[in-house]
């Protein structure tokens, strides 16, 4: 089970909201008011279940986990979470939750955790881009962000034709066409410069790919390989490289090459995708996915960085909803922080009952319902010293102003959207030695649903 998580920096609070559908006076800006009260939230017209809001953050941000609280919604009710460098979302999106039910019986949010956020703070894949992203479409195209243009040979063309979504996994497709007159080599060096990523002489580095031929054949072509090239010096194509080479097959299969101990002159990794042709016509279509480049003398298993991406956009369908309309009052979408250690034993969930009562001489109790609300007294017994300052501090300064933080406990488990609370900091505690040592820290607070 991963780390509980906290998002308290919301694009929503900052970004620009619209709606496909609202009610008059209750636009989707509405999404980024602090209450989660009926009279502010965004509604849709009278007999509209179905509608899609969206987030433009104004650029390319972080993104981790995502919440809809304060909702009229029913179990029956779907969500869709997407990112996306494209405000149509005409392309395959970057994250896609795809429509599922989310919301609980007797809760009113949804939940999702974008997958990079699960993993290990401490990932090690330098490659910038895994997603493959901020590409476009063409002949040749844009190529994705931290990627160059294909090198080319005479009478061939290279096609970016889509970004992929496959298996939890976003990649490319390239389409290498044409009649070569010549033999020749085309590349595409994954790195934004040609110097590649930084590395020093006695170093081991691992770079792969998860790589597919889905159309076309070989014919006329002598290579299909995975390189990495160690670049001496500025780095330039002029001075001398080693290739290692990963032949690549039909399958989607994961391939990996190691530069093991590189040499005095090494100042820098450029991995590649090579495809060696002679003379004759050529056609091989290319699916990419998932590259990683690391330290180390093997490929270790992949891991995803955060998502980053212009535009979220949230489809909701409710068809049944006795209401007959959407209703949401909050949104949370934005990075989250996670700690090294998880939550102390001593955290501990609470629901907090407004039912003020009558009672009678006979001793009859009449109750009288206002509001239930949760909250979780969160104990970090055992955090770095570090995290003092990048999380326990800056979460209290981000709420210092009335603001609400995020925080998922379980962010794998079955009661993502029972569990989670959006909402104020209060009753922190100072910042403690819990066991004598300078090394480890302890600090609580008290996270309140804000109604």
């Amino acid at each position: 089970m991963t780390n509980a998580l906290f998002g308290f920096q919301n694009h929503a609070a900052t970004g620009t909201l619209t709606a496909s559908a609202a009610a008059a006076g209750l636009g989707a800006d509405q999404l980024a008011n602090p209450h989660g009260a009926t009279s502010t939230s965004w509604q849709t017209p009278t007999g509209t279940t179905s509608a899609w809001v969206q987030l433009d953050a104004g650029a390319a941000v972080e993104w981790g986990a995502f919440a809809l609280c304060n909702t009229n919604l029913t179990p029956a009710a779907t969500v869709r979470w997407r990112l996306s460098h494209d405000a149509t979302f005409s392309v395959t999106p970057i994250f896609d939750t795809g429509a599922v039910p989310s919301v609980a019986a007797g809760y009113r949010q949804a939940v999702a955790v974008e997958p990079a956020a699960l993993q290990s703070a401490a990932s090690p894949n330098l490659f910038p881009n895994v997603r493959l992203a901020g590409g476009m479409p063409g002949t040749p195209g844009t190529p994705p962000t931290s990627t160059q243009q294909w090198t080319t040979v005479s009478g061939v063309t290279v096609q970016y034709v889509e970004h992929l979504s496959s298996g939890g996994m976003n990649g490319v497709r390239y389409r290498i066409s044409g009649t070569a007159g010549a033999g020749g080599s085309l590349n595409w060096n994954m790195a934004p410069n040609n110097f590649g990523y930084p590395a020093s002489p006695g170093q081991n580095w691992t770079s792969s790919i998860f790589a597919a031929m889905s159309a076309g054949s070989l014919t006329n072509i002598s290579n299909l390989r995975l390189l990495n090239n160690i670049r001496q010096g500025a780095g330039t194509f002029s001075q001398n490289s080693i290739s290692m080479n990963a032949t690549i097959s039909e399958a989607l299969t994961r391939y990996s090459v190691s530069s093991m101990n590189i040499g005095s002159a090494g100042t820098g990794i450029m991995p590649a995708i090579s495809v060696t042709v002679t003379a004759g016509v050529i056609d091989i279509t290319l699916d990419l996915f998932f590259p990683q480049m690391e330290q180390g003398s093997v490929a270790t298993a992949p891991l995803l960085t955060p998502a980053l991406a212009r535009y979220l956009r949230v489809d909701i369908t409710d068809t049944t909803n006795p209401a007959g309309v959407l209703r949401a009052a909050q949104l949370y979408a934005g990075p989250v922080s996670r700690p090294r250690r998880n939550i102390g034993f001593d955290s501990a969930f609470a629901r907090e009952v407004e039912a003020p009562a009558i009672v009678t001489r006979g001793g009859q109790h009449f109750p009288t319902f206002r509001y239930a609300r949760r909250s979780w007294r969160v104990a970090l017994s055992s955090i770095d010293a570090s995290e003092v300052w990048t999380l326990t501090q800056a979460l209290q300064i981000a709420a210092q102003d009335g603001s609400n933080v995020l925080f998922v406990p379980f962010p794998t488990g079955a009661d993502v959207a029972r569990e989670a609370v959006f909402g104020i900091v209060s009753g922190a505690s100072g910042v403690g030695w819990p066991s004598k040592s300078p090394a480890l820290r302890a600090w609580a607070a008290t996270i309140t649903e804000r109604l």
